[in-house]
């Protein structure tokens, strides 16, 4: 009986099933888990400060989530954790970098805004964090390339970081063509999760929230929900568009207290320390608002502010007006009076201008008493 000729094309094939099946056997080996298993929990990143309690809200290996609406500030949200991230300390009293010291490197990706934005967005990182030029944080602006080009380069940055250990990316949306494409959102959320997970790094992305319902935006806002360890919302007050709520929509781990921001008369951020939550109805309100204020008391107020001087520098009015709100037997933190000092400012109540070396920003009354407007 002859032999049967031999088959090359199926031998071939059989060692490649062969060496595929033992390959993922390996992987199998390499992921499988047992109840007698120690594993360490994952390293905390960033965590919310607040009265002496501690809430993380990031940790190596995971991804966290911001939404909001448009225009609900969520960038100014982002800066602060960014420097938090590259300091290492706290930061207006409220978030907390905790990277490992050999996980130092910071990426912060901006897929939606121009090069002169972006930079602006930078530049605030640096003034919160206190220094002037970092050598620990890499920014790059992506707006002008198409999605799949974009998660290209934000891949390359992540492989080519040295010591990474927090990654923003400002715009998943970007990434993708369609945000109710199944398919995309369950490959693009996939990728975040494999180089978080490989590197070791925590991704905290960026996304917009439906005008309706709340929700993050698509089946790529519902995918990166379900994946994230934390879920952030930014809202902005409906009764004063300059502050933003800050809440947690879903923690793994223990929720922190909801907190407020504003933006002062620089363009930064500050947190509102008095503010106040009133119920389980979420209603958020300042303890004081200065829309509440009659014009007779912002008047005293001024006036006693500005007693004895003619101009004050930015941190002169501050003392001066937190002063004259204790002569009238109210109690007012400094995020706050920042607050009074930028509706005064957008209300021409006051007058701001830069002194002749352009190195101080000067205040001054319009006329010596408000008008009923």
């Amino acid at each position: 009986m002859e032999d049967e000729p031999f088959n090359f094309e199926a031998e071939i094939l059989k060692e490649v099933q062969e060496t595929t099946e033992n390959s993922l056997l390996k992987v199998l080996k390499s992921v499988r888990i047992s109840p007698t298993d120690e594993v360490p929990p994952n390293t905390p990143c960033l965590s919310i400060e607040n009265n002496g309690k501690s809430e993380i809200i990031a940790c190596l290996g995971e991804l966290s989530l911001v939404i909001g609406k448009a225009k609900s500030k969520k960038t100014f949200l982002i800066t602060i954790a960014l420097a938090a991230a590259i300091t290492m300390i706290l930061v207006l009293n409220r978030i907390k970098g905790c990277l490992p010291y050999e996980q130092r490197n910071v990426l912060y990706i901006d897929t939606e805004q121009g090069k002169y934005y972006a930079t602006r967005a930078l530049k605030r990182v640096c003034k919160l964090a206190g220094i002037k030029e970092p050598d620990n944080i890499f920014c790059y602006a992506l707006r002008e390339f198409t999605p799949s080009e974009r998660l290209e380069l934000i891949e390359a940055a992540i492989e080519n970081t040295p010591n990474l250990g927090f990654v923003v990316i400002d715009g998943i949306r970007d990434l993708v063509t369609s945000i109710n494409d199944e398919e995309q959102a369950t490959t693009l959320i996939s990728k975040l999760m494999k180089w978080s997970t490989k590197k070791n790094i925590h991704i905290m992305m960026v996304l917009h929230q439906n005008k309706n319902d709340g929700n993050a935006r698509g089946h790529l806002g519902s995918e990166a929900t379900n994946k994230s360890m934390t879920v952030l919302s930014v809202t902005k007050d409906p009764e004063n568009d300059n502050i933003s709520f800050v809440e947690a929509e879903f923690c793994r781990d223990k929720s922190f207290e909801p907190f407020a921001f504003q933006i002062d008369e620089f363009g930064l951020p500050f947190i509102l320390e008095d503010f106040a939550i009133k119920g389980e109805s979420t209603e958020k309100k300042p303890v004081l608002n200065p829309k509440r204020f009659t014009i007779e008391k912002h008047n005293q107020l001024l006036d006693l502010a500005f007693t004895n001087e003619t101009e004050l520098t930015y941190a002169n009015f501050i003392s001066n007006l937190q002063a004259a709100f204790t002569s009238i037997n109210l109690s007012i933190g400094e995020s706050k009076t920042k607050t009074f000092i930028s509706y005064y400012t957008q209300n021409n109540y006051i007058n701001k201008k830069t002194n002749q070396k352009g190195n101080k920003t000067l205040y001054s009354r319009v006329s010596s008493e408000i008008k009923e407007s």
